[in-house]
C-alpha cells in the first residue's frame, strides 16, 4: 500500500508511532476498508513531521503497491482510456473520491473532489491531485506538462513545492480542484498497452468486486461464530489479528467492536478462547512439537505460549503432556 510505503521511505512520522499492520494492506487483490484509510490519514495528519506530506505521497508512485486496479489501468490503450477505466472502478477502491473528465476538444480537465462528510484532511487532496500527474508520467514513460492546476483550499506556506508536479500556473482558493492537460496527450498510446492482459485483469477485478459485495452482506450479520472460524483459519498463517480480519471482511474495527458487543464479547476474548481450546487439541497430537503448536496458535515466541497456557489451565505445557502420557499409557 503506497501510503505505508511512502511513510516508511521518507520518515514522515516517528518510528514510535504505531501504524496499522502492513499484512492487511499488501494483497494487491483486496479492497481496504475506507474507515481504515480515513483513520490512517488522520493519524498521519496528527503525527507528520513534514507539512507537505500529501504532495510527497503523490509524487512517488510505487509500482509494487498499485494493486489490481493499477495493474489493469497500465494495460489500457491510451491515457484517456486508462483514466476512464480508473474512474469506472474507483468506487470499489474509495467511494468517497470522485474524478470527472471534461473534454472540450482542445483540453482535458480532470476535476477531483472528496466527500466532505468523511473528514479527509487537505493532504489527501494534495496527494490525489499530485498522484494523478505522477501516475500519468509513469504510464507515458516521459514528462507530462500541466497547463494549469487549481485547488479549492487556501494557499499553504509550502506552496512553492506545488510547482514540481503542477508547473507555474497554480490557483488556490478556487471553486474546484482541477488539472488541465492538452487533449493530444490523452490520445497517445501507452507503451504498456496489452489488450489481452487488460481483458484478463478486468475480468479478475470484476470477480473480486462481486466477492467484495458478498463480504459486505456478510459484514452486516457478523456473529462471534464467524470471527471464531476466521481466527481458526488465519492463526496458522500468523494473520489472526483484528486489523487483518476487519480488512478481510471489509469492515472497520468500530463496526466489529459494536457487532461483538451485542453478544457480550470482543475480539481479544475470542482470540484467547480459540487459542485455549485449540492448544489442547494440538498438544494431544504427539507428533506436534511445542514449537509447532506455538506457531499454529500464532505466537511469535514460544515463551508467550508457555505463559498463556499456564494462565488458561493453571499448569505448564510440560506438566500437561506428562499427564497425557500417563493417561495414554496402556495398563499392564
Amino acid at each position: 500500500m503506497d501510503l505505508l510505503d511512502t511513510i516508511n521511505s521518507f520518515s514522515i512520522i516517528s518510528k514510535d508511532v504505531k501504524l496499522p499492520e502492513r499484512d492487511a494492506f499488501i494483497n494487491p487483490e483486496t479492497r481496504i476498508n475506507e474507515q481504515v484509510i480515513i483513520d490512517l490519514w488522520h493519524l498521519i495528519d496528527k503525527e507528520s513531521r513534514v507539512p507537505s506530506y500529501g504532495l510527497i505521497f503523490g509524487q512517488h508512485v510505487q509500482p509494487s503497491s498499485k494493486g489490481l486496479l493499477g495493474s489493469l489501468v497500465s494495460q489500457c490503450e491510451t491515457l484517456k482510456d486508462a483514466f476512464m477505466t480508473f474512474i469506472k472502478y474507483l468506487d470499489w477502491m474509495n467511494p468517497s473520491e470522485n474524478w470527472q473528465l471534461i473534454d472540450d476538444g482542445q483540453y482535458i480537465d480532470l476535476i477531483f473532489s472528496v466527500n466532505s462528510e468523511k473528514r479527509y484532511p487537505i493532504a489527501s487532496i494534495e496527494r490525489g491531485m499530485s498522484w494523478i500527474v505522477s501516475w500519468a508520467r509513469t504510464l507515458m514513460g516521459k514528462d507530462v506538462s500541466v497547463i494549469f492546476a487549481s485547488f479549492a483550499f487556501t494557499k499553504p506556506h509550502y506552496h512553492e513545492l506545488f510547482n514540481l508536479n503542477f508547473g507555474e500556473n497554480i490557483i488556490f482558493s478556487s471553486s474546484q480542484n482541477c488539472i488541465r492537460f492538452n487533449k493530444a496527450l490523452f490520445d497517445q498510446k501507452l507503451l504498456s498497452y496489452n489488450p489481452y492482459l487488460k481483458d484478463i485483469l478486468e475480468r479478475k477485478l470484476k470477480s473480486f468486486i462481486a466477492k467484495s459485495k458478498r463480504k459486505n452482506k456478510l459484514a452486516g450479520s457478523i456473529r462471534k461464530e464467524t470471527i471464531n472460524e476466521l481466527i481458526l483459519i488465519f492463526l496458522p498463517q500468523n494473520k489472526a489479528t483484528i486489523d487483518y480480519i476487519c480488512n478481510y471482511l471489509n469492515i472497520s474495527r468500530q463496526t466489529l467492536f459494536r457487532q461483538l458487543k451485542k453478544e457480550n464479547t470482543n475480539f481479544k476474548t475470542l482470540l484467547d478462547s480459540t487459542r485455549k481450546n485449540l492448544a489442547i487439541d494440538l498438544l494431544n497430537d504427539k507428533d506436534n512439537s511445542i514449537q509447532r503448536v506455538s506457531e499454529m496458535l500464532g505466537y511469535a515466541e514460544v515463551s508467550s505460549f508457555y505463559t498463556a497456557f499456564v494462565r488458561w489451565h493453571n499448569t505448564s505445557v510440560s506438566q500437561y503432556r506428562k499427564k497425557q502420557q500417563v493417561i495414554d499409557k496402556p495398563s499392564s
